[in-house]
């Protein structure tokens, strides 16, 4: 197990690029193009035949649509498996029924039922972020806490669960999931 705890999974998968890269899609600059053109229609609103305030307002909205979908796009990748990363699942513990010396030993003796069957409430400082290599069978697996409104990191090493474990739990694992 690796022995890293990373502030976050996206952190930990950043630190690793001979593992994993991001890569955008092509439809990328197709938003970047459309958001040009929705800010040209509000620069130069009289080049359509509307009233100004209602190409002005489509025109707004456009580029915002566009700029946050351009921004958006992409995915984590693995090199090795070339497939998509994506997050399954994310669990808010139930403090009243756990602790943060309980989540970390089933984490770490890969007791994952505990984990599952653990009660879930929204607002807790103790949560589990879940991304899976559906093709590369991999789960990357992050307890994480708040320590107060603006420090939020990970309290766990990376749990990485693979080959045979994965096929094991894999079912187990996606049912990780609440708030």
């Amino acid at each position: 197990m690796n022995t890293e705890i990373p502030q976050d999974l996206p952190s930990y998968f950043h630190a690793h690029p001979e593992h994993f890269e991001f890569r955008s899609s092509p439809m990328k600059k197709v938003y970047l193009v459309l958001a040009v053109v929705f800010l040209i229609l509000v620069i130069f609103p009289d080049w359509l035949p509307l009233p100004t305030w209602l190409v002005r307002t489509l025109g707004v909205v456009g580029v915002l649509y566009a700029a946050v979908k351009a921004y958006l796009d992409g995915h984590l990748y693995d090199k090795q498996t070339n497939s998509k990363i994506v997050q399954v699942a994310h669990k808010k513990f139930n403090s009243a029924y756990t602790t943060e010396e309980t989540l970390l030993a089933s984490l770490a003796n890969d007791d994952f039922a505990t984990l599952a069957q653990t009660p879930s409430l929204n607002n807790q400082p103790l949560q589990m972020y879940i991304f899976e290599n559906v093709e590369g069978k991999t789960f990357y697996l992050l307890l994480m806490k708040y320590f107060s409104p603006s420090d939020f990191r990970g309290i766990s090493p990376v749990k990485i669960v693979s080959g045979a474990a994965y096929e094991q739990n894999k079912e187990l694992i996606r049912s990780i999931n609440g708030f």
